[in-house]
């Protein structure tokens, strides 16, 4: 096996990992990964500047608990995920997932 498809499948493994820990058993259509440029937060800002680019609004950062994603023309604001139920998580279009937002890899991560 080559190292991109290695690399490609460990990233595969860790965003699964992350959506079942948060009980995010939906259908995934796209997973983006963002490595940052080694400073604090940048993968974090790719990555929201993506969700941004595809229409999406953007949840507030609450921890390493995922950010939620949903579309911008139905939704203005979005809750930090503590403050979200079932209910508000199965509206969303897509969550960014982290280990850890301030200098961890995030991957972006839309829902069919």
């Amino acid at each position: 096996m080559s190292k991109a498809k290695e690399f490609i499948e460990k990233l595969d493994n860790v965003a699964t990992e992350l959506l079942k820990k948060y009980g995010l058993d939906r259908n995934v259509d796209k997973t983006e990964y963002f490595a940052g440029d080694g400073s604090s937060f940048s993968a974090v800002n790719q990555a929201q500047k993506k969700a941004k680019e595809l229409g999406y609004a953007i949840g507030s950062m609450d921890s390493d608990y995922p950010i939620g994603l949903a579309d911008s023309t139905k939704y203005s604001y979005i809750a930090k995920w503590s403050k979200t139920n079932h209910e508000d998580r199965a509206k969303l279009g897509g969550v960014l997932l982290s280990k850890d937002f301030r200098d961890g890899e995030v991957f972006l991560v839309v829902f069919k």
